[in-house]
């Protein structure tokens, strides 16, 4: 058999963007250490009071994954709505008004998928209290929504879409098939087009508290004829751009207003930040670790309980293939990506799929360590081009005292996986395992050019080649 027939299923299965619906959930999902299932499933028990919850982790940590694993556990016992911010609203100019209308919207919207009969006055209500908060305070006098196309882009799913339990697998490829038609149509995202300050003046205003009574109306509606209270889960938030982030879970009240049960998935750089305590305040917290590759004063010796989990997350995909994972990947490169990975999900899978390409394009139908490497150093390289010489002194900074830096670049640092926050008795913050190569291999001092010519004698390349010790990124 040809090298790209072999991989192709492989590659296939190693999709690091796509989520887990339907089958997949229960062929692929791996359980792990300091996972919140099991306390949000007592906490989200019918019986219980209200609870608004806030789930913390890292891009790519397994964040969905986990939250449909736990749909899955207590979905029948809701009316479950699952609303993703990131496919809904624009990431950069996203705002607490809209999404407050948006969590209305999509209930009432599941509500309709599900044959509840939701009252469309209720809808109606909602749409007109925006309409008249926007046309008041923006002296946008012909401001309209488009109903019919707001409820034809609006993406949200309910518990049979998302468990597969309508069509078997075609209902997950189904919800993965307009979860696609979303990314590619972004620029459908539901947006107001207002100005930060427009907003802030319309928080204070008393029709957002309209608006807030008829999103309870609705939700109160949907409960009543599901026989259920209503759980929502808000995906995709920890995707906002730092100043919507900030005004939505800081500088708002409104996440509180809706009158259910719902999980906000929240940026992580936020929860480090000292004028989150207020935030911390109002909701529960959900702290959501990586998996632990080590303990935090013994980074040399490997934790084998968290290996384990981050091997079973290629051997589950392999094995649902057929084949035995030694006969496709060695021992010692499956460890090695493993390491790599930081015990961010995403990044294992990443790394599984690029050692795959190296493989095949070898013309290898086992991944070595030559291919694992390959994989390894190509992530690399990718760490470092968004490097600039102020960051790697941030980073050396930060890695000799474990103070994580203040301001935007720690958010930065934190959103984009340069530093990763580790968890078990305690919490504690550590340089990615791909990004320490490039610490260790580059001298602080900065480089210097010749006066006599801008790009400098031979003289002056070689003393820039000591100073930042330019060996191959791949070591």
């Amino acid at each position: 058999m040809p090298a790209e027939d072999f991989w192709q299923p492989v590659y296939n299965a190693f999709d690091p963007w796509k989520r887990l619906w339907g089958e997949k959930l229960d062929t692929f999902f791996v359980e792990r250490e300091h996972s919140p299932l099991r306390p949000l499933t007592a906490q989200f028990r019918p019986g219980r009071d209200v609870q608004k919850t806030l789930l913390v982790g890292h891009r790519g940590s397994g964040k969905s994954s986990e939250l449909l694993k736990l749909v899955r556990n207590i979905g029948e016992d809701f009316s479950t709505v699952w609303f993703d911010a990131n496919l809904n609203l624009n990431i950069f100019t996203a705002n607490q008004v809209e999404l407050l209308f948006l969590i209305g919207v999509a209930v009432y919207r599941v509500a309709e998928q599900e044959d509840l009969h939701p009252k469309k006055q209720n809808l109606d209500l909602l749409i007109d209290c925006l309409q008249t908060l926007v046309r008041e305070q923006t002296q946008q006098t012909d401001f309209v929504l488009d109903a019919g196309r707001l409820m034809t882009n609006v993406i949200c799913f309910g518990l049979p879409a998302i468990i597969g339990a309508t069509a078997g697998p075609a209902a997950g490829a189904g919800v993965a098939a307009l979860t696609a038609l979303a990314r590619e149509l972004a620029q459908e995202a539901f947006s107001l087009g207002l100005r930060k300050e427009e907003v802030a003046h319309l928080e204070v205003e008393p029709r957002i508290w309209d608006i807030a009574r008829a999103v309870n109306l609705i939700i109160a509606d949907v409960e009543q004829k599901a026989g259920k209270p209503v759980l929502m889960v808000v995906d995709g938030l920890d995707r906002l751009e730092p100043d919507p982030a900030r005004d939505i879970f800081v500088n708002s009240q409104v996440l509180s207003l809706p009158n259910c049960r719902v999980i906000y998935v929240t940026p992580i750089a936020l929860y480090y930040s000292p004028d989150f305590a207020q935030t911390r305040q109002q909701f529960a917290m959900a702290e959501f670790p990586n998996v632990k590759l080590h303990e935090r004063n013994t980074p040399g010796t490997l934790y084998k309980a968290g290996m384990k989990t981050m091997r079973e997350v290629a051997r589950r995909r392999l094995r649902a293939l057929g084949y035995e994972p030694e006969m496709v990947i060695t021992r010692n490169s499956l460890n090695l990506l493993a390491v790599m990975s930081g015990g961010v999900m995403r990044e294992m899978v990443s790394l599984m799929r690029e050692a795959i390409v190296q493989a095949e394009v070898a013309g290898e139908t086992r991944i070595t360590l030559r291919a694992a490497r390959a994989a390894v150093y190509k992530l690399r390289r990718q760490y470092a081009a968004g490097l600039r010489w102020e960051n790697y002194q941030q980073l050396k900074a930060f890695w000799d005292t474990g103070t994580l830096p203040q301001g935007e670049i720690g958010n930065t640092f934190l959103r984009n996986n340069y530093i990763l926050i580790q968890a078990n008795d305690t919490v504690w913050p550590e340089v990615h395992p791909n990004v320490r190569p490039l610490l260790e291999r580059i001298s602080l001092r900065p480089p210097t050019c010749s006066q006599d010519s801008p790009a400098g004698n031979s003289g002056d390349r070689e003393r820039r080649r000591r100073t930042w010790n330019l060996e191959p990124l791949r070591h």
